[in-house]
C-alpha cells in the first residue's frame, strides 16, 4: 500500500513538475529579492549588576525589610523617564541614507553630510529630502511630494480637498542657507559625497521615542539572578551600541539621583523631628531645673530617685524589647510570604541576638552563591545540591532561632511590666514633691535619649548623601557587532522555496481536478477485460530508436492473434475523437509490419476527415475509398503505392459517407485485399462522433482503440468497454500513445500531432 501511495505521488509530482518547478523558481525569487532589500539588523548588549540598597534611614520596619525589588527594573529601563534622558543625549532623529544596487542603506556618524535644521513644516517630517552632488561645492536638494495615487491623496479627493503637492528642487552650495517657506536648513560637507545620490530623513529628536521604546528590551540572566542584561536592536550597529551604553549611564546615573533624593526627604525629615523634638527638650529641662530651684532640690537625692530611675530603665528596655519583638515578628511574616530571605536586610544594632543576624548574613550568602552556581551548572549537579541542603539547615535554624526569641522577650517584658507595677504601687505612697519631680526626670531622660537617636540618624544619612555612589554597576558594557543577526537571508529563500513548493502542489491539485483527461498508464490497466497492445512514448523531433522498437512491440503483438478462417488479418484502428494519435499509428505500424516481407495495405475509412494522405508524404487523394465505393474508380486505379506499403487514401468526401462503408460493395472491396495482402490496416472516423466506425468493427479481425494521454478523456475507456460488450468483439485492444518514460529507459519526448 505504502509503496502504491509513493508510485501515486511521485507520478503526480512528474506530471506537474513543470507548474511546481515554475511555482518554486517565483517564491524562491520573490523571497530572495525581499531578502536581499530588507534592511541589515544588528543588536547591542550591556550588562548590569543590581545591588541591595542602603538601609539607613527611616523608620525600624522600613530599614529592616527595604530589601532589592528588581521586578520594576525591565519596566524602568524602557520608561519615557529613562527614554527622554536618552533623546537627550543622542542624536538619532536625523538620517542620512543612499541607495546602491536597489538596496538602501542608512549612515549614521559616518555620513559626508549633516544637515542643521532651525525649522520645519510638520507636513515634512519624515519625508526624504533627495541630495545629488553635481560638484564639490554644489549639490541639488529635491522634495518630492505624495504619489497622485497615494492613499493620503486618494482619501483627499473623495473628501474634495484640494491639496497642492509639495515639491522643491534647486541647486545649491555646501554651508548656504536655505531659507523657504516649508523649512530652514544648512547643509554642511564633510567629506567627499562618493554617492550619486542621498537622502536624509528629520523628525525632532523628542519624537523618536518610539524608535527606542519598540526596539529596547532588558531581563535578568537567569532566574534569581541580579545581572540585568540590556539590549537594542537596530538597522545601524554603531547606533545600537550608542544608545545601549546611553541608556545604561542614564539608568545608573537616575539610581543616584534616585537614591540622593530618598537620603535628602529623610534629611528633612529628620530636620523637622529634632528641631520639635528640641523644643521639647529645652521645655522639659527648664520645668526640671525650675522645680529643683523652688523646692532647692540638688540632684535627685530624694528617697525615690533610685525607683523612679529603675522605672524609666525599665520602661527604655520594655520599648527596646518591643522594638526587637516586632522585628522578630515582621521577620517572620516576611519569611511565610516570600519564602526567600534574599531581600532581607536587617540592622544589626536593633537585634540582641548576634547568631540570627550571623544565621541571616549567612543564608544571604549562600543564596548569592546558589544564583552564582545556577548559571553554570543544574538543580542536579553536587555542588548546586550540597547549597540547597546547607540553604535549608539555615533556614530551619532561623525560624527556630525567630520562635524562640520572640517567646524570650515576651517573658522579659511581661517580668518587667510586673516590676515596674510593682514600683508604682510605692511611688503612689511618696510625697506630691517627689512624684511631680520623678515625671519631669522621666520626661527630660525620654526626650534626651531621642534627641541623641535621631541625631546619631541624621548624621548617618548625611554621610550617606555625601557619597552619591550608585547601587549598581556595569559588569559588561556594550560592544560593537558588525555582524547583522536578522534577516536570515538564506533561510528567507530556502522559506520561500519550501512555499513555492507547498503553493505549486496545491495549485496543480486544484488543476487535477478540472482535469478529466487520462494521465498515467495506470489508469488504462484498470480495464482487465481489454489488453493494452502497445505502449508508444512521445517523439521527439530526432525518431529514437526505441519509439521504432514500440511499434515492433505492437506488430509482434499482432501477430500472436488468431484469426479464423483466413491468413490475412483486417486490424481497424479508431480512437474517440480526432487527434488521439491514431493516424500516426497507422502509417508507423504499416511501415514496421512492411519490413518481414509482409503485405501491407492500408485503407483511410475516414471519409469525413482524412489525414492519412498527409502522413504518407501528401500523396494524391484524387481516388480513393469514396470514388470506388461510388464506382467512379475501380481497384487497381485506387491503390497507391509508398514505399513497400501499398494505400487506398479516403478520395473526396461523399455525401453519404456510412452508406459506403454499409454497402456490399466495400464487403466484396474487402474480400479481394484478404485474398491479397497479409495486413490490411484501416483508419476510421471517430467512434464517438458518428457510427462509421463502429459498422467497420463489425467486419475487422482485430480492433484497437488509440488513446493519447493527457488527450484522451477518463470517460472513454468505459466506451471501449461498452462497445466491446456491444459488439461481441473477438480481439480487442488499446495502444496507448504519449507514454512517458523513466529516464532510465532513455526515451524521448514530444507531442502528436
Amino acid at each position: 500500500m505504502n509503496e502504491l501511495n509513493l508510485k501515486v505521488v511521485s507520478s503526480f509530482l512528474y506530471r506537474y513538475r513543470y507548474l511546481i518547478s515554475t511555482s518554486v523558481l517565483v517564491f524562491s525569487v520573490i523571497f530572495g529579492i525581499s531578502a536581499y532589500t530588507k534592511p541589515a539588523y544588528y543588536f547591542s548588549e550591556a550588562e548590569i549588576q543590581l545591588k541591595k540598597k542602603d538601609n539607613v534611614g527611616g523608620d525600624v520596619l522600613t530599614r529592616a525589610f527595604r530589601g532589592d525589588d528588581f521586578t520594576d527594573i525591565v519596566t524602568l529601563i524602557g520608561s519615557s523617564l529613562i527614554i527622554d534622558k536618552v533623546l537627550k543625549e543622542v542624536e538619532i532623529g536625523k538620517r542620512y541614507f543612499y541607495k546602491e544596487n536597489y538596496k538602501v542603506f542608512e549612515l549614521y556618524k559616518n555620513s559626508p553630510f549633516v544637515v542643521d535644521v532651525e525649522e520645519m513644516t510638520p507636513a515634512l517630517l519624515g519625508k526624504s529630502f533627495l541630495i545629488t552632488p553635481l560638484t564639490n561645492n554644489t549639490f541639488q536638494l529635491d522634495l518630492k511630494g505624495a504619489s497622485k495615487w497615494s492613499l493620503t491623496r486618494i482619501k483627499d479627493l473623495i473628501k474634495g480637498n484640494k491639496k497642492k503637492s509639495i515639491s522643491y528642487s534647486k541647486v545649491h552650495t555646501y554651508g548656504e542657507h536655505i531659507n523657504t517657506t516649508l523649512f530652514k536648513i544648512r547643509i554642511e560637507k564633510i567629506h567627499e559625497l562618493t554617492k550619486k545620490e542621498y537622502q536624509f530623513t528629520y523628525v525632532p529628536n523628542e519624537f523618536m521615542r518610539g524608535m527606542i521604546r519598540g526596539n529596547i528590551s532588558a531581563d535578568f540572566m537567569g532566574r534569581g539572578s541580579s545581572v540585568l542584561r540590556v539590549r537594542y536592536n537596530d538597522t545601524v550597529a554603531l547606533r545600537a551600541q550608542d544608545i545601549v551604553n546611553t541608556v545604561v549611564k542614564v539608568f545608573l546615573k537616575d539610581q543616584t539621583e534616585e537614591k540622593n533624593l530618598e537620603t535628602d526627604r529623610s534629611l528633612k525629615f529628620l530636620d523637622r523631628e529634632l528641631e520639635e523634638l528640641n523644643k521639647s527638650l529645652n521645655q522639659s529641662a527648664n520645668k526640671l531645673k525650675s522645680f529643683k530651684q523652688k523646692n532647692e532640690i540638688i540632684g535627685d537625692r530624694m528617697s525615690f530617685g533610685e525607683i523612679t530611675l529603675r522605672i524609666n530603665n525599665n520602661k527604655t528596655e520594655i520599648r527596646k524589647m518591643e522594638v526587637e519583638k516586632t522585628i522578630l515578628e515582621s521577620i517572620k511574616i516576611y519569611m511565610d510570604t516570600n519564602q526567600d530571605l534574599s531581600g532581607l536586610a536587617v540592622n544589626a544594632e536593633e537585634l540582641s541576638n548576634s547568631l540570627l543576624n550571623k544565621k541571616i548574613e549567612r543564608y544571604q550568602k549562600l543564596n548569592e552563591e546558589l544564583s552564582q552556581s545556577l548559571l553554570a551548572y543544574t538543580r542536579s549537579h553536587p555542588e548546586v545540591i550540597k547549597l540547597d541542603n546547607e540553604l535549608t539547615s539555615t533556614w530551619d535554624n532561623i525560624v527556630y532561632i525567630v520562635n524562640k526569641g520572640i517567646l524570650k522577650l515576651e517573658q522579659k517584658t511581661s517580668a518587667l511590666k510586673s516590676e515596674n507595677e510593682a514600683y508604682k504601687v510605692s511611688l503612689n505612697a511618696a510625697p506630691q514633691k517627689e512624684l511631680k519631680l520623678s515625671n519631669l526626670t522621666r520626661d527630660f531622660s525620654i526626650n534626651n535619649n531621642l534627641y541623641a537617636y535621631l541625631l546619631e540618624r541624621r548624621a548617618e544619612l548625611a554621610m550617606l548623601e555625601s557619597s552619591s555612589i550608585s547601587s549598581s554597576r556595569v559588569i559588561e558594557k556594550a560592544s560593537f557587532i558588525g555582524v547583522p543577526y536578522k534577516p536570515k537571508r538564506v533561510m528567507i529563500v530556502i522559506t520561500g522555496a519550501i512555499l513555492g513548493f507547498l503553493f505549486g502542489v496545491v495549485l496543480a491539485y486544484l488543476v487535477s481536478l478540472r482535469d478529466n483527461t487520462l494521465q498515467e498508464l495506470d489508469e488504462i490497466e484498470s480495464l482487465k477485460d481489454i489488453s493494452i497492445y502497445g505502449q508508444i512514448p512521445l517523439l521527439t523531433k530526432k525518431k529514437m530508436p526505441v519509439y521504432d522498437e514500440a511499434f515492433r512491440a505492437l506488430r509482434t503483438n499482432l501477430e500472436f492473434i488468431d484469426v479464423k478462417d483466413s491468413s490475412s488479418k483486417f486490424v481497424l484502428i479508431s480512437s474517440a475523437i480526432a487527434g488521439e494519435a491514431k493516424s500516426t499509428t497507422i502509417y508507423n505500424l504499416a511501415n514496421v509490419v512492411s519490413q518481414i516481407d509482409k503485405k501491407v495495405i492500408v485503407l483511410d475509412m475516414d471519409l469525413r476527415r482524412p489525414k492519412l494522405h498527409e502522413k504518407f508524404g501528401n500523396i494524391n487523394n484524387l481516388v480513393g475509398m469514396s470514388t470506388l465505393l461510388s464506382g467512379q474508380s475501380d481497384l487497381n486505379s485506387s491503390i497507391q503505392k509508398v514505399g513497400n506499403v501499398d494505400i487506398i487514401t479516403a478520395g473526396p468526401t461523399p455525401p453519404n459517407p456510412s452508406e459506403l462503408i454499409m454497402s456490399e460493395k466495400f464487403r466484396l472491396c474487402i474480400n479481394v485485399l484478404r485474398k491479397n495482402y497479409d495486413y490490411v490496416l484501416v483508419d476510421s472516423a471517430p467512434y464517438s462522433v458518428v457510427t462509421d466506425a463502429q459498422i467497420l468493427m463489425k467486419e475487422a479481425d482485430v480492433v484497437l482503440f488509440s488513446v493519447l494521454l493527457n488527450k484522451t478523456e477518463k470517460k472513454t475507456l468505459q466506451s471501449i468497454k461498452k462497445i466491446s460488450e456491444n459488439l461481441r468483439l473477438d480481439a480487442i485492444g488499446i495502444i496507448v500513445s504519449g507514454v512517458k518514460k523513466n529516464r532510465s529507459e532513455n526515451y524521448g519526448y514530444g507531442y502528436y500531432s
